[in-house]
This record gives C-alpha cells, sequence and structure tokens, in this order.
C-alpha cells in the first residue's frame, strides 16, 4: 500500500485569494474516478457537508500519527482555494480526508 500523504500546516491568511491548490494536493492529477467509487463517494459527502454546511457538528476519527488540527487545516486550505473546478478540489479533499481518518460522521448520527 502506497504511504499516505502528510497533512502540511497551510499558512492562513485572510484576504480576496485563495491558496495556489498545487501546494496542497502534491502536484498530482485529481482522483477522480476513485471520488467516484462507492469509498470515494463517502468522503466526498464530507466534503459536499463542509462546502455546504459548514464543518460544526462533524466528527472525525484520525488515523494513527495523524495530527487531527494540521489534516483539517490543510483540508479546508484547499476547499477554500480559488481553483481549479470545485469538483477537482471536491475530490482531492475527499482522497486526503480519507487517508488521514479513518471515518467521520455527524455528531447527532450514526457512523456516515
Amino acid at each position: 500500500m502506497k504511504t499516505p500523504l502528510k497533512p502540511s500546516k497551510p499558512m492562513q491568511v485572510f484576504g480576496v485569494m485563495g491558496p495556489d491548490l498545487k501546494a496542497y494536493t502534491f502536484n498530482e492529477e485529481p482522483p477522480m474516478d476513485w471520488a467516484y467509487s462507492e469509498e470515494g463517494r463517502v468522503w466526498v459527502n464530507l466534503a459536499n457537508h463542509v462546502f455546504f454546511r459548514g464543518g460544526d457538528g462533524i466528527e472525525l476519527i484520525p488515523r494513527e500519527g495523524v495530527d487531527p488540527q494540521k489534516a483539517w487545516d490543510h483540508l479546508m486550505a484547499l476547499l477554500r482555494s480559488w481553483e481549479p473546478k470545485h469538483e477537482h478540489k471536491t475530490a482531492w479533499f475527499a482522497k486526503l480526508a480519507s487517508e488521514w481518518f479513518s471515518e467521520w460522521r455527524k455528531k447527532d448520527d450514526a457512523a456516515t
């Protein structure tokens, strides 16, 4: 199995320009086929939940050795970037979240 990518600590600055996506996706192509697989759809649902409703009300279970705040900050920087297309950002968010967290759930629901 491929070693999971490590989250980076993005610089958080409020301004009109979002971060460059390539800094947060390790210069690889978006994992579009994976995002629409059975496994990927679970994590795309998380990306959509965060994008449309915000991150409040969700619980993330980090994988061993992952700093959950650093991973979350990385994912949020990616989701807030101006480029590329939304579908590509969603696919990357989902793929990286699946590498850094073992599961997610809405706090008032069973495991998602």
